[in-house]
């Protein structure tokens, strides 16, 4: 199959509409610099320093609100100011009407798909970033793309390209290009099959540990490996096409960087839905305080945000190269010994013990959380001979998991520093941190350490914009960002589509 470089495709929401014309950002005088104040309502914030977005993200609606087709229930505003606006309402019940239902359970998915904690607020607001839906390159604009076919003039299309272009006609499916801004290359993503989508919803509902299932929201933490590997397997067996000249796909899967995560399911979720779909923001009237819901189209193409400034132009040259096999093994690794953010970090956890934190590899992600869970589910099942499906057996699991809780990020974890010594080896870092785990502020400032880290390594998010008070319509616009927890969602889309092929004639 020849596929042209990236170009603009009708049938991919949201990938054909990326300004190339490059616009500096505005920059506020000291005189309009607003004050960081509270504003009235959910889902309305003044304009953020850090944001500007020059693409459209939502759309109207193609007719009604179809209940039976795909969609998603988006954030409005951030899980902390939510839940403030929410506390201090008027002590009503909003339930005794089927508006005020449907708003309450939409307001309470939006805040239980979020990122726990506001994981990825700091980075979005981060001093000195400037967060936009495209990198400006001496090649164009940088940005994830729909890849269209070059037909030669009478050709008999046969195989997978046949199948490939006819899916991308009908909106089936596309083939879409993700930077992996973290990792330093793009991959190419062919849509799925729908059988290929039955396999792998099969393969997650067959995993039967609890711990794998129960992400609770933390990013990147190994609570989450088993579903996040089998979707990374799934994503890697899609892979069309890299710009890397290495084409074995063990080798690229150890290229991938555990923060390129997202994007690359992001860009998995925009082949299989490449006309976007429905989405739904609950929030309150700034001015009367009523509970609204705004229903629009979701562009999916234009949800990736990059930090323009954590980049240095070497490393933009280096991500404008995106053909087939245009990137050596030594450029990429130049390229993530360049980065402004994300370089090892040492933290004091305590007077007597300090860990040095990196960014790691999606690998590393997965094969920790997996030794993890297997360590703890052997050792529930040789003490207590339980059957898998017998209830004691997951609580068992779930309360050892709590024991050794900071294994969640040990991935995270490069050394361990007892006073003046240095220790690297795998084995005693766990044995330690499991030991860690029982000192309460010990493991509080682990936790906070390592969300932090994670927020000042990230340059790059599937973010939805915020409203603002004036809801304007003009481009470009300075909104704030709400990252996405991919992961969470892409798992929603997928139970409404095998929902939607469970329910054919």
């Amino acid at each position: 199959m020849i596929l042209q470089d990236v170009a603009p495709a009708d049938a991919v929401l949201g990938m054909d509409t990326i300004e190339t014309e490059y616009q500096e950002p505005a920059v506020s005088t000291p005189e309009e610099k607003q004050e960081d104040v509270e504003i009235a309502g959910i889902g309305h914030l003044p304009q953020s320093e850090t944001t500007q977005q020059d693409a459209e993200v939502f759309f109207p609606l193609d007719g009604e609100w179809d209940t039976n087709g795909t969609f998603l229930i988006g954030q409005a505003d951030t899980q902390d100011r939510a839940s403030r606006a929410i506390a201090a309402m008027p002590n009503l019940d909003l339930t005794d009407t089927e508006s005020g239902r449907e708003w309450v359970d939409y307001m309470r998915e939006s805040m239980i798909s979020a990122p726990n904690k506001d994981q990825w607020r700091a980075a979005v607001d981060r001093d000195g970033s400037e967060w936009r839906q495209g990198v400006k390159s001496e090649r164009g604009n940088l940005a994830m793309g729909a890849m269209s076919f070059k037909n030669v003039s009478g050709e008999l299309l046969t195989g997978e390209k046949a199948v490939l272009q006819v899916r991308a006609l009908l909106g089936l499916g596309s083939t879409i290009q993700v930077p992996l801004w973290h990792s330093g290359f793009h991959i190419t993503i062919k849509a799925p099959s729908e059988i290929a989508l039955l396999e792998l919803n099969r393969r997650l509902m067959d995993e039967k540990i609890v711990m794998g299932r129960t992400t609770n929201g933390l990013a990147f933490a190994n609570t989450a490996s088993y579903l996040n590997g089998g979707l990374l397997d799934f994503a890697m067996e899609h892979v069309y096409d890299t710009s890397l000249q290495e084409k074995d796909m063990a080798r690229i899967k150890a290229m991938i960087e555990t923060p390129d995560l997202p994007l690359l399911f992001w860009g998995l979720a925009c082949a299989i839905w490449p006309r976007g779909f429905q989405y739904a923001r609950p929030y309150l009237d700034p001015i009367t305080n009523e509970e609204k819901m705004l229903r629009e189209k979701l562009a999916v193409g234009k949800l990736l945000f990059v930090d323009t400034k954590a980049l240095t132009p070497w490393q933009i040259s280096h991500m404008a190269h995106r053909g087939s096999g245009t990137m050596t093994a030594d450029a990429v690794k130049r390229y993530k010994t360049e980065f402004t953010v994300g370089q090892p970090r040492r933290v004091q956890l305590s007077e007597h013990i300090a860990v040095t934190l990196k960014v790691p590899s999606a690998n590393d992600y997965v094969i920790s959380g997996y030794k993890w869970i297997g360590e703890i589910t052997r050792v529930v099942d040789e003490a207590f001979q339980l059957p898998p499906e017998d209830q004691r057996r997951t609580n068992f699991i779930v309360q050892h998991g709590k024991a050794t809780n900071m294994r969640q990020y040990i991935h995270w974890v490069a050394e361990i520093h007892p006073g003046a010594a240095t220790i690297t080896d795998r084995e005693t870092i766990e044995k330690i941190i499991d030991d860690l785990s029982s000192n309460d502020e010990v493991r509080r400032k682990y936790f906070d350490e390592v969300k932090k880290f994670i927020d000042d390594s990230t340059m790059a998010v599937i973010a939805t914009p915020t409203a603002n008070t004036k809801e304007e319509k003009q481009l470009p616009r300075f909104p704030h960002l709400l990252p996405m927890n991919v992961e969470q969602t892409f798992f929603t889309l997928l139970e409404q589509k095998i929902s939607q092929i469970s329910l054919r004639n």
